[in-house]
């Protein structure tokens, strides 16, 4: 991987440069600059993998640089540097594809590294998780197919036998469904649709999207309104029908038409009801309705403003978990603000997030080694409902309180003795660090944490060196043979019990026993 470094202040491009082995990593620094025309040039010179880039510099800025490389190298990583004044301009970096950001000011070279690690990883998994080339009956043909057929330019495509013009009425839709999901799920969800005088066609959009065309005789409903209704019904029961499973699809129905020439009018309908499922999440069919005058504009201004912001972070530092979880509720309600965009939501998501981080920063907590895949930022990218987006903030609410509570602990904290207690007792018996957080309600990561700061060990080492003291014990007695001793306490195989036992005390357990 090679990267270039844009940052004006010498000291800190420097330490970014020297200060961190990357060779050790498969890094190479390929370059560094000191103001965005000059990275730009770089940039385009040496098309880096990777772009680490202060967002304040002279002559030109770090975001009118990012716009740039955006449009003429759209797979450069682009991580930012930045401080906590800077909310807006890390939003605006966001939108335009920073993958991460690290606080300027209290970032260690421990944690650039890791982001820089952690980015990599991130575009390797989403490279060879890529599709391959398509093949001739591929979506990108269907999809080419879709387009003639909506243009109203073939009929053939599995055209609807039936009455002329005029004598049918029909929707377009849109199904939705989860990246796991059987490619056939939108024609198995029609076919499970119980309506008589339903005759549908599916033709295949994309990866997760398919298009269907429902269409039924003027005859089976009165009006375009009563043929809308039941054919939201009919869906609707069949996703219900559906379980689980259904709870994880979404389908946008169009309103009602009769002229077979409305079609892409329909089908844009359609697309425009499904997006309504940002804000009430997957499992339901979303039929088209016009907007509302007021709806669509940037969203009420005190969804997650700057005084309910303030409040929740001075609320983040008391001890009152309640009134934490309070405030947090203020400002994220269980349902998205009415007229809101999903853009405008998320850019508040993210500032709150971008706050939320900053305080953890100043707390002089590492914050890298909590996130197991992709960073926050990153995620909040992915999700797609406004209720997942809500569970995720949940999630780092709470972890930022038991952090808080780290913070303002005195001592050794009582869930950890309890852990150690029960090591001790158990330390003979298979122990996971996974089963162990659970026993003491904490996240895997987080008790990984506070293990390590508390008894200055990470979990596995603690338990072998307990493990090895306790055989130690046994093999003075010499009673047993070493590999039962390594069985008895712990050691299900006897070579790693040797392996394990030399590194902590430089002697294997037969050379132990024999000079005990």
């Amino acid at each position: 991987m090679r990267i270039v470094v844009v940052e004006d202040e010498v000291l800190v491009r420097r330490g970014i440069v020297s200060g961190i082995p990357w060779a050790e990593h498969g890094i190479e620094v390929a370059g560094d600059a000191a103001d965005g025309r000059t990275g730009l040039e770089l940039v385009r010179q040496l098309k880096p993998d990777m772009v680490i880039t202060d967002i304040r510099m002279p002559i030109m800025d770090g975001l009118e640089m990012i716009r740039h490389i955006r449009r003429e190298l759209p797979d450069t990583i682009i991580l930012i540097l930045s401080v906590r004044e800077d909310f807006s301009a890390v939003q605006e970096a966001l939108r335009l594809g920073v993958i991460d950001y690290v606080h300027k000011l209290t970032m260690s070279p421990e944690e650039l590294l890791e982001s820089v690690l952690q980015a990599n990883r991130s575009r390797s998994g989403s490279r060879s998780a890529a599709a391959p080339s398509a093949a001739p009956d591929s979506d990108s043909n269907a999809g080419s197919r879709l387009t003639d057929w909506l243009a109203g330019q073939t009929e053939s495509y599995r055209e609807l036998p039936g009455a002329g013009e005029g004598n049918v009425r029909y929707v377009v839709g849109v199904v939705r469904f989860p990246p796991d999901a059987d490619p056939g799920l939108a024609r198995e969800l029609l076919q499970s649709a119980d309506h008589n005088d339903l005759r549908q066609a599916v033709m295949e959009k994309g990866e997760r999207e398919a298009v269907f065309y429902a269409e039924m005789p003027v005859s089976a409903a009165p009006n375009r309104e009563a043929a809308a209704s039941e054919v939201k019904a009919a869906l609707t029961a069949a996703l219900q029908a559906w379980g689980e499973r259904g709870r994880s699809v979404s389908v946008g129905i169009s309103s009602v038409f009769e002229d077979r020439q409305d079609r892409i009018r329909a089908y844009r309908e359609a697309a425009d009801a499904l997006q309504r499922r940002f804000y009430s999440g997957p499992g339901r069919v979303h039929a088209f309705r016009p907007p509302a005058p007021t709806e669509g504009t940037e969203s009420p201004e005190t969804f997650a403003s700057g005084p309910f912001l303030k409040a929740y972070l001075t609320a983040l530092e008391q001890p009152d978990d309640a009134y934490a979880r309070q405030i947090f509720d203020e400002l994220f309600p269980s349902q998205a603000p009415k007229g809101a965009s999903p853009t405008f939501i998320r850019d508040r998501i993210v500032q709150w997030q971008s706050a939320v981080l900053m305080l953890i920063g100043e707390w002089k907590l590492p914050i890298q080694g909590i996130w197991q895949d992709d960073s926050p930022f990153d995620r909040v990218n992915r999700l797609e409902t406004y209720p997942e987006l809500r569970e995720w903030c949940l999630r780092l609410h709470t972890l930022t309180r038991e952090l808080w509570d780290d913070v303002s602990f005195g001592g050794r904290r009582s869930d950890i003795e309890l852990a150690i207690r029960y090591i001790k007792e158990n330390y003979n018996r298979p122990l996971r660090l996974p089963d162990i957080a659970a026993k003491v309600n904490l996240s895997e990561n987080y008790f990984s944490h506070l293990f390590s700061k508390n008894t200055g060990k990470s979990f596995v080492y603690y338990l072998q060196e307990l493990r090895v003291h306790k055989a130690k014990e046994f093999l003075r007695e010499g009673s047993q043979p070493w590999f039962e001793i390594g069985e008895k306490v712990g050691f299900d195989n006897p070579k790693y019990f040797s392996k394990i036992f030399k590194r902590h005390t430089r002697l294997t357990p037969a050379q132990f026993q024999r000079s005990k």
